[in-house]
């Protein structure tokens, strides 16, 4: 153990830091403090990161009789203190430190025992070990050794301690002349009982009976490696000086129950005894330090690796040099600030890794958005590279689905049922009108079926076909490198306001609807010679009565005219249905994050939350008694809207009318390919965390082929929906199940399967035998989800967000990362060539005249963010605002295109980061 010279056995270790000048370094030159820390985190920085610490600080009480270790605080990431009267923790918070605190806890590591790997099995032999190298420095005597004996052997009272242990305990206090003889005991007891080290930390056996409800929710949150310190903090009259020791053990061993509260092997001991009482404030001040010290990444893995105790101090001052001051005043060191996500840590640990730094830094400028693709040169290579890349994973595509919460997997199935259903027979129904019934809602609900589940398994008509097979085997799907936020979010907020227009015209029309059909039938009553009593007398209602009850000859058979009376209106009734369907599901989604209940129940009600708004409002509708409510127009046959086979041959089609069919089929084919490639670039984008590779190449295909089979069954096309796709992904985001309390769930990715999709599909496929059953939800319901996803999807754009700040006051914009960078004039400009850009989109949507145009519209916003806007703002201002974007030869003629073996684009497939990587190498 290296000591340094100038040390004095008898010092004081909490004054000296305080009364005696002291040397901190925080320069990163060579043998620095600094330097030295860094270094031993570059020799482990291939390893596994250190193991999460879970501190539990406990400080000696003393009642005149019996002595006690009583749980102060406990740190998972954040501090909770004990509060309440020893009945609760408080909510999560960032521990607050003070400089001298710091200085102290630098010169108990610096001064005082540390022990590094012991190599004690059971916690009496660890104080054992404790007060010996405490003789051995001559900072205890014969006269405290039996004090501190008695204050180390005192038994443990946890806050969250079980009613068994609690008995257990009280017997071992029963006298504190005892507590050494009881300490005994307990060795002896532990040496039993000790089980063999594995490398799971947490013991999640027999231990875990005895544990509390709140204690087994706190075991099932942590990671199965989580390791445990004690902080011991007290007061021990008898002593001269403050002595205090840091133990690392060679191994974690499990001293549960007495230390920590939950089943979790320990790995470190800090224990600090002072003489007088006016200590114990800097006492638990430097308690609370350690315990913040191993909530850090980079000093737990200086603790954890470190073979010379004086870089535990060292990795101190590397904290201290990460510190940020706030000027007194303001706050103490009792002051709770609420965890929020700062981004921070990545930051901090890449200051750890000088060649991590540089690595990055040289590669964030050829850093693109979406997929680092590039054209192959090879015919149908990059197919083949898609192909390579997705067939490792296609097992996993289908068992994926029951990994995790198999109810998320299940109502993300329900969810996607219900919304291509509405979808489906929405458009069915435009389609119909549009095309003379050529087709309609059976035919969209066909296409549906087919396309959807053979699109989930491998992801005009003829001409169209032929030209997306051209497309795909020139690698043209590389195109998708062209197409950054700018362009993403354009097309995003025009299909999402689309969806939202589209929910209006129905709930509008189902109200034109019900008018003329109350208009007729007031004008028949009128027309039908029979006289009306208006009023409240009862000579009017019997006259009523006689009339409805007269069976005269000649008398007025009111009929169906009778409900006129007291019929619900439906349209008001259509419109609660709508927007209480709208609400219900929104409220579910967002109640995820909700303090309330356990989060087994607001994953269990947010997951189905669409298919319990639906049953709600569907039950409310029927309680009410309305039947007249419109519902979903379902078919009840299984056969072709036009009298005609399902199989259409081209055979008769005039020769000149099949070269004419180039043109529009060049125009949808643009339309195909901007929607599907736009769509899966929003799908692969980076937050989303995808890893099992793109298939831009591979979807291609499949949309080909499936145009060709719809084009042969007279069927519409189906490509990727936007506003579904996205709804879809964000329905099987995968959020971590281990997190601190106070520390929000990370999201780990999406659970990337096939069957949610070829299931709901095959669902859609046979509803049409189901039509008694589906015909049940009313079509305004189906309207409020239709609302739901159209606002959901366009709340989430950042070219949302951008607008809303032109109508907000600087002091209370949101603190968004590409804010920071970016003066606000500039953003605001930015937005607003985004917007004229949208504006021209729908323009050519609606109108009538160019909405042929609409698919070179959406090539044209690719050109204007590669040609205008590279002109207009810096390379910095586009960084923050938008993607990078690599110029046309980068994407389809890249310099080292003829040595890009179909091995290396399949890397690069999984991983687009690695291409860059490796050439800033």
């Amino acid at each position: 153990m290296r000591r340094l010279a100038s040390v004095k056995e008898h010092a004081d270790l909490l004054l000296d830091p305080i009364s005696v000048s002291q040397s901190i370094s925080l320069g990163q030159h060579p043998d620095s403090a600094i330097d030295n820390v860094r270094r031993l985190y570059e020799r482990h920085d291939n390893e596994d990161a250190a193991p999460p610490i879970y501190s539990e600080m406990l400080k000696l009480q003393y009642d005149g009789k019996i002595r006690s270790w009583h749980e102060a605080s406990r740190w998972i990431k954040y501090e909770q203190v004990v509060e309440g009267g020893g009945t609760r923790f408080s909510k999560p918070h960032i521990t607050l430190l003070s400089f001298q605190g710091l200085l102290q806890a630098r010169n108990c590591l610096r001064r005082g025992v540390v022990v590094l790997d012991s190599t004690r099995e059971s916690l009496s032999s660890v104080f054992d070990d404790i007060i010996r190298l405490w003789e051995d420095r001559a900072l205890v005597n014969d006269t405290n050794i039996k004090g501190i004996r008695k204050a180390l052997w005192a038994p443990k009272v946890h806050m969250t301690i079980s009613k068994s242990r609690r008995n257990s305990l009280d017997q071992a206090s029963d006298s504190d002349d005892e507590a050494e003889e009881d300490g005994k005991e307990r060795e002896n007891q532990e040496t039993h009982t000790h089980n063999d080290t594995n490398h799971l930390t947490i013991d999640t056996g027999n231990a875990t009976g005895d544990l509390s409800q709140s204690e087994k929710r706190l075991v099932s949150k942590l990671p199965n490696n989580t390791e445990s310190c004690a902080i011991l903090v007290g007061h021990v009259a008898s002593l001269e000086h403050p002595t205090c020791a840091f133990i690392r053990l060679k191994t974690a061993q499990n001293f549960y129950p007495e230390i920590p509260d939950i089943p979790v092997r320990t790995k470190f001991i800090f224990v600090l005894l002072t003489p007088k009482d006016n200590y114990e404030n800097e006492a638990v001040m430097i308690g609370r330090t350690v315990g913040a010290l191993l909530s850090d990444e980079v000093f737990r893995r200086v603790a954890e690796h470190t073979q010379e105790p004086y870089t535990m101090a060292d990795a101190i001052e590397e904290f201290m040099s990460n510190m940020v001051v706030i000027p007194p005043g303001k706050c103490t060191t009792e002051t709770r600030w609420e965890p929020k996500d700062g981004g921070t840590e990545e930051v901090r640990l890449g200051h750890m890794n000088k060649h991590k730094v540089s690595l990055e830094g040289s590669s964030t400028d050829g850093d693109s958005h979406a997929v680092g693709l590039h054209r192959t040169g090879r015919t149908f290579g990059g197919l083949a590279a898609d192909i390579k890349a997705k067939l490792p994973y296609y097992v996993s595509d289908y068992t994926d689905f029951f990994r995790g919460r198999f109810s998320q997997s299940l109502a993300a199935t329900v969810f996607l049922f219900f919304a291509n259903l509405t979808s489906i027979i929405t458009f069915g129904a435009v389609m119909g009108v549009k095309l003379h019934h050529e087709m309609a809602t059976i035919e969209a609900i066909l296409c549906g079926g087919i396309c959807g589940v053979i699109f989930a398994m491998f992801s005009v008509g003829i001409w169209i076909f032929i030209m997306l097979m051209i497309l795909t085997a020139t690698d043209a799907s590389a195109l998708v490198g062209l197409i950054t936020r700018f362009t993403e979010d354009a097309f995003a907020t025009l299909i999402s306001v689309v969806f939202i227009i589209q929910a209006f015209e129905k709930l509008i029309g189902i109200g034109a609807t019900e008018a003329k059909k109350s208009a007729a039938k007031m004008a028949a009553l009128q027309a039908s010679g029979c006289k009306c009593f208006v009023g409240n007398s009862t000579e009017d209602s019997l006259i009523a009565g006689f009339f409805q009850n007269d069976t005269r000859e000649g008398a007025c058979d009111l009929g169906e005219f009778r409900e006129l009376d007291n019929q619900i209106d439906v349209y008001q009734l259509s419109i609660i249905l709508t927007f209480g369907t709208f609400a219900l599901t929104y409220a579910f989604k967002e109640f995820r994050k909700s303090p309330f209940f356990s989060s087994n129940i607001r994953n269990a009600v947010s997951d189905f939350g669409v298919l319990i708004a639906i049953v709600v409002m569907t039950a409310y509708s029927h309680y009410v008694g309305e039947d007249k409510v419109p519902t979903l127009n379902i078919p009840d046959s299984f056969r072709p809207t036009k009298d005609r086979s399902w199989l259409v041959l081209p055979v008769d089609v005039p020769l000149h009318l099949i070269l004419i069919a180039i043109l529009p089929a060049a125009f949808y084919t643009i339309l195909i390919v901007m929607d599907q490639q736009i769509t899966a670039v929003i799908v692969n984008r980076k937050d989303n965390l995808l890893k099992k590779g793109y298939g831009y190449h591979l979807d291609l295909l499949v949309i080909a082929i499936l145009v060709l089979i719809c084009s042969f069954l007279g069927l519409p096309f189906f490509v990727a929906a936007t506003v579904l796709s996205v709804m879809h992904v964000d329905s099987l985001r995968v959020q971590s199940e281990s997190a601190a309390p106070g520390e929000k769930a990370q999201m780990l990715g999406v659970k990337e399967q096939r069957l949610t999709a070829i299931l709901a599909h095959l669902m859609i496929g046979v509803s049409v035998f189901l039509t008694p059953v589906i015909k049940l939800v009313p079509m305004p319901v189906l309207i409020g989800v239709f609302l739901y996803m159209g606002v959901v999807s366009l709340i989430h754009q950042q070219f949302v967000q951008r607008v809303a700040l032109w109508f907000m006051p600087v002091k209370h914009q949101p603190d968004y990362t590409w804010l920071r960078c970016v003066k606000m004039r500039r953003v605001h400009l930015f937005t607003l060539i985004q917007m004229l850009s949208l504006i021209g989109l729908f323009v050519v949507k609606y109108s009538p005249v160019v909405k042929m145009a609409f698919p070179l519209m959406l090539i044209i916003m690719v050109l204007i963010r590669m040609m205008s806007l590279e002109k207009v703002f810096t390379h910095s201002e586009l960084k923050s605002l938008d993607d990078i974007l690599p110029s046309f030869k980068e994407v389809m003629f890249p310099k080292n295109r003829g040595k890009l073996s179909i091995n290396q684009y399949e890397k690069v497939n999984q991983d687009p980061e690695a291409l860059l990587i490796k050439e800033s190498r």
